[in-house]
């Protein structure tokens, strides 16, 4: 990490870095989130061309966004959340 980075990052008071292994899904709130709308928000739905998949996609994301149980209980199923305990 270069010093300006560090800097920045230590002048954030809500700012925490965790560092994580390389390859972590368990660790990583992304992986939950594509899990989530590959089996849940996209389940049954059959695109039929690559911008029918797209605008599947991004419409689902829209919506798993405005939901903030969602959002919450993804990142506390995550192992991070016992980061914060």
């Amino acid at each position: 990490t270069s010093k300006k980075t560090t800097a920045f990052i230590q002048s954030q008071r809500r700012l925490h870095v965790f560092h994580l292994p390389s390859y972590s899904p368990d660790w990583n709130p992304d992986e939950k989130v594509w899990n989530h709308l590959k089996h849940q928000e996209l389940k049954g739905h059959k695109a039929k061309t690559k911008d029918e998949l797209t605008f599947l996609t991004h419409t689902k994301l829209k919506k798993m966004s405005n939901d903030p149980e969602l959002v919450r209980g993804i990142y506390f199923r995550c192992c991070i959340a016992d980061l914060f305990h």
